[in-house]
């Protein structure tokens, strides 16, 4: 996810910032009435972020999530440290090559002033194969860290008031939710248990494989070490990250499989993307 060149604004409760123009003919995802295209870095932006009083368990909450909403997740050191949950992006985009999603990566609205706080972005998945990179733009978002608890943070897109309204109602209920242990309906009994076993022994455990034939797998990734230790000498580039594909079936919705094994196994960074 890219870290939005946005400033800061007043929430709600407060008047807005005074240097940020109105564009109600700039705003909203297309589709929507006044959105001329497909960009959402029109106009300014005045984000703003709201403290929510909620000890509701992170992976929990995460495990609420409906991935026909767009739902994502970014968990561990990401700006910072905590967990970042996105639902309802304004804009989906999928690609043919993962090589063209940088030029999505600057459509971002005008910064008006300073900000700390994330508010949104582009959220970005790089495909193995054509036709699997996926990017989808937020305008709000639900943060905790582990030192200051949850908040709710807003781009504060000019035209976005009502939607962003009533995403804030939408995560104050999904907290009091999860801090009242209220049933995940959705969730397996397997998935759902406070300390799941992931043993491959197990007969309900999943199974990854490469998806192919391994031993092809394997000298395929040495020969791609090889390749970037020599590009690395040459001065090509400092470090590139590889990583080989991992297939299984899972049974359950995918925020209940990531959360139980993000909780578990709590990754430096983790990433959910529906």
């Amino acid at each position: 996810m890219t870290e939005p060149r946005v400033p800061a604004a007043a929430h709600p409760d407060q008047p807005s910032h005074p240097n940020q123009p109105s564009h109600p003919d700039q705003a909203g995802p297309k589709g929507e009435p006044g959105f001329k295209d497909d960009r959402v870095g029109h106009g300014t932006a005045g984000p703003w972020r709201l403290d929510l009083t909620s000890d509701a368990d992170p992976a929990a909450l995460v495990a609420r999530l409906d991935p026909a909403a767009g739902a994502g997740v970014l968990w561990g050191g990401w700006f910072g440290g905590g967990v970042v949950v996105l639902e309802q992006p304004l804009r989906e985009v999928t690609l043919d090559a993962a090589a063209d999603a940088t030029g999505f990566l600057d459509d971002l609205a005008a910064p008006v002033g300073p900000f700390d706080g994330v508010g949104g972005g582009w959220l970005v998945g790089l495909g193995y194969a054509p036709h699997r990179t996926s990017l989808a733009f937020y305008d709000s978002l639900l943060r905790w860290r582990a030192d200051q608890g949850w908040s709710f943070e807003t781009l504060g897109l000019p035209g976005r008031e009502e939607a962003v309204a009533a995403a804030l109602v939408r995560a104050r209920t999904r907290l009091t939710a999860v801090a009242a242990g209220l049933p995940l309906r959705s969730a397996s009994p397997s998935l759902r248990s406070p300390s799941p076993s992931l043993r491959s022994d197990e007969a309900d455990a999943p199974v990854f494989s490469t998806g192919s034939d391994p031993g092809r797998v394997r000298d395929g990734y040495l020969a791609a070490v090889e390749s970037v230790v020599e590009g690395i000498h040459r001065g090509d580039y400092y470090q590139l990250n590889l990583c080989t594909r991992l297939h299984a079936d899972l049974a359950g919705p995918a925020p209940v499989v990531f959360s139980t094994v993000a909780d578990r196994l709590q990754p430096v960074y983790g990433a959910l993307l529906t």
